[in-house]
């Protein structure tokens, strides 16, 4: 952090791998500085897959406000959106396409012959299968845009590694995190309603990007979104919540509000008998049509939200460092010696 302009120069610790995001700290350069101070030195490095086409410069490390979130958001998804699109999307397929197979959409329909508490059973599987499937889409964004942050490039295929080796922790995760949420809301009676989706919306990115296991994952999260007690910091830290995540929603329910309409029961015959065209085409070209909508909004909304992300890390981090300067600076002040007069103590 430079003190002089209270802006911070990295979000990593010196030799972190930019791809993976290991746990962050203000205490080394950009990578940007590095390859500076590199040149000057007149000294060269081999090429990494980080180096590879035009450098990137990742996204200025300051406080910023949710409309100022919300840019940086967008210039992150300007530069790679059909990348992210497709890393939601081979996410959001497997959904879309496991539900045709099983014949989710049938089971709905009071013709099929089911009673209402099995029509509610498929109901609640399918809203909770569509919940982790966004959930696991909003991951896989934010694999591969977090070196874009650290002025990176993205590796596609070890993000794809990582969330395949990460899939039954971070399922496990997801049920702890939909859990405490659930529980925190009924406990106080739903006086919790934002309080515990505000302190467990990070979860996911630290327990994937910092590695922060389950409970190290919700402390951190709970951490990153805390400010000193019931202060002006601490109503605006919540609107800035409520701005960043009442965007993402509104663009998660106005996107998935098409899908939506799509699986209502009579939805499909009527567009069948309207259009004659067969029934396998039509479903299977749904599909592919939902997918790209589900896709689109993952993506929008993983990138927003890991925009959020960094700028509680730029704050906790940099409240921390502050916090840890003003207290050497008081051991110094109390180490100093004491001035002695001219002519010496008499």
């Amino acid at each position: 952090m430079r003190e002089e302009t209270g802006t911070f120069q990295d979000l990593r610790p010196a030799g972190a791998d930019e791809g993976f995001g290991a746990p962050l700290g203000p205490h080394a350069p950009t990578a940007r500085g590095a390859r500076g101070a590199r040149d000057a030195r007149g000294g060269s490095a081999p090429a990494s897959d980080s180096d590879e086409g035009a450098p990137l410069t990742g996204i200025e490390l300051v406080p910023r406000s949710s409309g100022q979130i919300l840019d940086t958001a967008f210039e992150l998804l300007r530069g790679r959106f059909g990348l992210y699109v497709l890393a939601a999307g081979s996410v959001w397929f497997v959904e879309r396409a496991g539900r045709l197979l099983l014949g989710v959409g049938a089971l709905y329909s009071r013709d099929a012959g089911t009673d209402s508490s099995t029509r509610l059973a498929v109901q609640v599987l399918d809203y909770a299968a569509a919940l982790f499937a966004h959930q696991y889409a909003i991951v896989f964004v934010a694999l591969l845009a977090w070196p874009a942050v650290l002025g990176g490039r993205a590796r596609f295929g070890a993000s794809c590694l990582r969330l395949l080796v990460w899939s039954v922790p971070l399922f496990l995760f997801l049920v702890a995190v939909l859990a405490v949420n659930v529980l925190g809301v009924l406990t106080t009676c739903g006086l919790g309603f934002f309080y515990f989706p505000w302190k467990t919306t990070l979860t996911s990115y630290a327990f994937v990007l910092e590695r922060a296991g389950f409970g190290g994952a919700f402390r951190r999260s709970f951490l990153l979104t805390s400010h000193t007690g019931w202060s002006n910091e601490a109503f605006f830290g919540f609107l800035r919540w409520a701005a960043v995540f009442g965007a993402g929603l509104f663009v998660n329910w106005g996107l998935g509000t098409l899908v939506d309409v799509t699986d209502f029961p009579g939805v499909r015959q009527s567009a069948v008998d309207a259009t004659g065209i067969p029934g396998a085409v039509y479903d299977w070209s749904l599909v592919l049509l939902t997918t790209l909508v589900r896709a689109v909004s993952s993506a929008i909304v993983g990138v927003v939200f890991l925009a959020y992300y960094v700028d509680c890390r730029v704050r906790r981090d940099g409240l921390d460092l502050v916090r840890t300067l003003e207290r050497l600076r008081a051991q110094w002040k109390s180490a100093e010696p004491a001035a002695v007069p001219p002519g010496g103590a008499s």
